[in-house]
């Protein structure tokens, strides 16, 4: 029989000897509190008995009882310290008290949970707490909850649904990242942000509900998200970070917020099927590889307070046919519309000044494109691979020295 280490009074239980090869153990009554990894890594426990008299269990209380298959908590318990049973990985019941308040890190991190509903009194719970559970598929969380932290359900493969409470402000990072049998998931209207990577590889997510007050998203938020067609980003939407939808391989309509002033880097970095975009009036800029390896994408519309175009912003968009730039464009970076083999039609503006690196190289399809007589940059090899383009440039200006200095085929227009 194991030995059971109890503090000075027996209020505490401080150690249980996990030689013990006991499958079950009843805790005795009187005992208040479960120290810091008092029964941790106790391999062939199965079972435990937890008295009401329990009041606290410490960090790491159970942590990797692999054994351990159901656990009832006692009724006086508020509060769960982190990791208190990581690393079950039996474990696939628990009873919550109708008082518990807080949960804390790790608390039942990579368990067997097939499903899962806390008490409407939990308010607090901590990172990761529920990482790991594979076999978790389903989720109702507590009224009162205001935040889904970092990680809470991170690599919950099998959860497929989950319901969240009415009062929840916000999304922490990662906190859905690779559920990938999450299909569907409704946002409550008082969500203000989701963090990075909240639903990232969410491979089978195939429909967001956004609300009307939603301010920000995160990066990546939704990347990976190949099951996904369609989303609506609300108007109140002013911050949408880099790569938010990055990889959604099956994205085919997108509609974006108006008061957007910035598209983030690689905010539909290889969106597949995206045939069209319409980019909000007030957008100013298109950041890095936002659009780059959308293959399907025919159609942009872009905005009339565009002043820049990243790098790689559209490259390897090998359907686009078309990029009529809006007066007030400046800056158009390195290989901003590289291997477009489609484009067939390019308006600059008078606007431009500087065209980067490999802008238009291997455009093979472009015959034709007038340079504003203001450019005084062009970069490297701009024009590379386009054997049919001929450029049209005013005389005397930085265009014609360059077409001359890189030998390049052009006709002078009017000075």
């Amino acid at each position: 029989m194991g030995a059971v280490l109890l503090s000075e009074g027996g209020e505490r239980l401080v150690s249980y000897s996990c030689g013990s090869k006991r499958a079950a153990y009843t805790v005795p009554d009187g005992v208040t509190a479960i120290g810091e990894s008092a029964f941790c890594d106790c391999g062939k426990l199965a079972s435990v008995a937890l008295p009401d008299s329990v009041k606290r269990m410490e960090e790491g209380a159970f942590s990797y009882c692999r054994a351990l298959q159901s656990v009832e908590l006692p009724a006086g318990l508020t509060r769960l310290e982190d990791r208190v049973f990581q690393g079950c990985i039996s474990l696939a019941s628990v009873g919550f008290p109708a008082g518990l308040r807080s949960i804390g890190e790790s608390a039942f991190e990579s368990c067997a949970l097939g499903s899962l509903t806390l008490p409407d009194g939990v308010t607090r719970i901590g990172e990761g707490a529920f990482r790991s559970c594979y076999e978790l598929r389903s989720v109702t969380l507590p009224a009162g909850l205001e935040r889904i932290g970092k990680e809470l359900f991170a690599e919950c493969r099998a959860l497929r649904a989950v319901e969240l409470p009415a009062g929840l402000t916000a999304i922490g990072d990662r906190a859905f990242s690779f559920c990938d049998s999450l299909d569907a998931v409704a946002i409550p209207a008082g969500v203000g942000t989701i963090g990075n990577e909240a639903f990232a590889d969410c491979s089978a997510l195939r429909a967001v509900e956004l609300p009307a007050g939603l301010t920000a998203i995160g990066n990546g938020a939704f990347s990976g998200c190949s099951g996904l067609s369609s989303v609506a980003v609300p108007d109140s939407v002013t911050r949408l970070g880099s790569g938010v939808f990055s990889y959604c391989t099956g994205l085919s309509s997108v509609t974006l917020p108006a008061g957007l002033t910035a598209v983030g880097d690689q905010l539909f970095f290889h969106c597949e099927r995206l045939p069209a975009v319409t980019l909000p009036d007030g957008v100013q800029t298109i950041g890095e590889e936002a659009f780059s390896c959308c293959e399907s994408l025919r159609e942009v519309a872009f905005p009339a307070g565009l002043t820049a175009i990243g790098y790689h912003a559209f490259s390897y968009c090998e359907s686009l046919a078309s990029a009529v730039l809006p007066e007030g464009v400046q800056t158009i970076d390195m290989r901003a519309f590289f291997s477009c083999g489609s484009l067939r039609e390019v308006f600059l503006p008078d606007s431009v000044r500087t065209i980067g690196d490999w802008a238009f190289s291997s455009c093979e399809s472009l015959t034709s494109l007038v340079i504003p007589a203001g450019v005084t940059k062009l970069g490297e090899e701009v024009f590379a691979y386009d054997d049919a383009l001929v450029l049209t440039v005013t005389p005397g200006s930085y265009a014609e020295k360059y077409c001359r200095s890189e030998e390049l085929p052009y006709t002078a227009g009017k000075g």
